[in-house]
């Protein structure tokens, strides 16, 4: 990710051949989930109550998330833009003997790093493995944005300050939205579990109350 990250990190092809890349706001797939995409999240925790029983930790209902989701799309859109992958699952990653990439593209735009980062960390690894190692991997990543000729790349507090504000994403658009039927009960209720701690823990919510609506 910090290979990527940094590639198109301010990258004036946005503003050229790269000018047709959606923003969270702008093409894609935004202009779907803006028209229908809290309908089909509130259709799909009506047909599983098993996916508002996990959402129980947070102590909020979906209409909460809806929002926090709303105030996190326009807090992001002031961060450093680059090319995100957009979908950062482990399902959507593969390895090879030299090394290992991303696929399924369907989803990426132009945006905040974090995005994709507090995704991966998220559901890569399980809740305990996350609280004793993310601090180092996101150490990491960000020594690599720097190695790599990101000047402004931001210090680890403030990247932390930008996950807690991004990590709500995965959860509502990554997950409840998803059918079951995608991946099978195993996966989807072990990634509503991963995120729903992970915007606990990183208080999301809290991150985000009051911020801008867009």
């Amino acid at each position: 990710l910090a290979a990527l990250h940094a590639a198109f990190w301010r990258s004036p092809r946005f503003g050229g051949d790269l000018a047709w890349v959606a923003t969270p706001f702008d093409g894609g797939m935004s202009p779907l989930l803006d028209q229908i995409g809290h309908d089909l999240i509130a259709d799909q925790l009506a047909r599983h109550p098993f996916k508002v029983a996990l959402l129980e930790p947070l102590g909020v209902g979906f209409e909460d998330l809806w929002g926090a989701l709303q105030r996190s799309r326009a807090v992001l859109a002031e961060a450093p833009v680059t090319l995100l992958h957009g979908d950062t699952h482990l399902g959507n990653t593969y390895l090879l003997p030299d090394g290992g990439g991303l696929l399924d593209w369907q989803l990426q735009v132009r945006g905040c790093w974090a995005h994709d980062v507090i995704y991966l960390l998220a559901t890569g690894v399980s809740p305990d493995q996350r609280r004793e190692h993310a601090g180092l991997l996101l150490g990491d990543y960000l020594d690599e944005l720097r190695r790599l000729g990101v000047a402004d790349a931001p210090g680890l507090g403030e990247a932390w300050e930008w996950c807690r504000r991004a990590v709500v994403w995965g959860l509502v658009i990554g997950w409840l939205i998803c059918p079951p039927a995608n991946y099978g009960m195993e996966i989807t209720t072990a990634n509503i579990e991963r995120m729903v701690g992970a915007v606990a823990d990183l208080d999301a919510l809290g991150a985000l109350a009051g911020g801008p609506l867009r």
